[in-house]
């Protein structure tokens, strides 16, 4: 209930305030289910891949390794 020093103008702005936070969070969370829907599609952005030359015939050799046994 409100207070009765409280005008209902302070009253409507805590309700718009309330409501402007829930359409925000609302917002933030559509945000981030797609951003994880997106993320769950492309599975080869999580693959560690090696940066430099030398990482590179390193990582080769290992692959052809383990074919080789």
């Amino acid at each position: 209930m409100s207070k009765p020093d409280r005008n209902p103008r302070e009253d409507a702005d805590e309700a718009l305030s309330a409501s402007a936070r829930s359409n925000i969070a609302m917002l933030i969370f559509g945000f981030l289910t797609l951003c994880f829907l997106v993320a769950i599609d492309h599975e080869e952005w999580f693959h560690l891949r090696p940066i430099s030359a030398g990482a590179i015939a390193v990582s080769n050799a290992s692959d052809h390794a383990k074919e080789a046994r």
